[in-house]
């Protein structure tokens, strides 16, 4: 039996403005911030001048660093950009890098350091120093999973997990605490993920009004 997934993305004219410096790190600061699991004993406070490659958080207890990257490439970058509003381009270009990812994975043997999506989060990686903890912040379900890995996650592409192996493979990790953020099919709620491929499920409403996410199996 065939099993299609249906997904149904609403924006608004904010969409764009996800995307500003400030604006991101403050919706990031607000998932971790609700963490019990990985973040639960940490104490952030907001970096607010970052002219000399400051961290965006930092740990006032520790004194731990945490830099938050966006996971897309320059052509979304320049699509995001653009005076004109560009956002359904923007998605269809995020969805083609998520269906490159799927469309080699279900080869037997392929190369994962020649994926698109690899690359980016290679570059994004090299660009943090080693003691800070990376957090990436994937703006768009990268993964389909439900939020207790049900049906939908059965049938999901699992890009972070072959990610995380590669960059292992590739002596990038090393110990370093590297995490992924992204947004579930369910409404309001958002994965945290580490590179033992733990989760954490968390509800946020700070998006919601911004970008929305439905998905149905048909």
């Amino acid at each position: 039996m065939d099993i299609e997934i249906w997904e149904e993305v609403t924006t608004s004219d904010a969409f764009r403005d996800l995307f500003k410096h400030q604006h991101y790190e403050e919706y990031v600061f607000q998932i971790i911030s609700k963490s019990k699991k990985f973040f639960g004993n940490c104490h952030f406070d907001k970096v607010t001048t970052q002219s000399d490659n400051e961290p965006d958080f930092i740990d006032i207890k520790t004194k731990d660093k945490y830099e938050v990257k966006l996971l897309f490439d320059e052509k979304m970058g320049v699509l995001i950009g653009d005076r004109k509003n560009k956002s359904d381009e923007w998605i269809k270009r995020f969805l083609q890098l998520r269906d490159e990812c799927g469309k080699q994975i279900i080869k037997r043997d392929f190369d994962v350091s020649s994926l698109k999506m690899y690359q980016i989060t290679k570059e994004r990686l090299n660009s943090i120093e080693k003691d800070e903890t990376a957090i990436f912040f994937i703006p768009f379900p990268l993964v389909e999973n439900g939020v207790y890995d049900g049906a939908v996650s059965r049938f999901a592409t699992d890009i972070i997990q072959i990610i995380i192996d590669q960059l292992n493979r590739d002596g990038l990790i090393n110990g370093r605490n590297i995490y992924f953020i992204y947004p579930t099919m369910e409404t309001n709620v958002y994965c945290i993920r580490n590179c033992n491929h733990q989760r954490e499920y968390v509800t946020a409403l700070e998006l919601n009004s911004i970008v929305s996410f439905k998905c149905n199996l048909i």
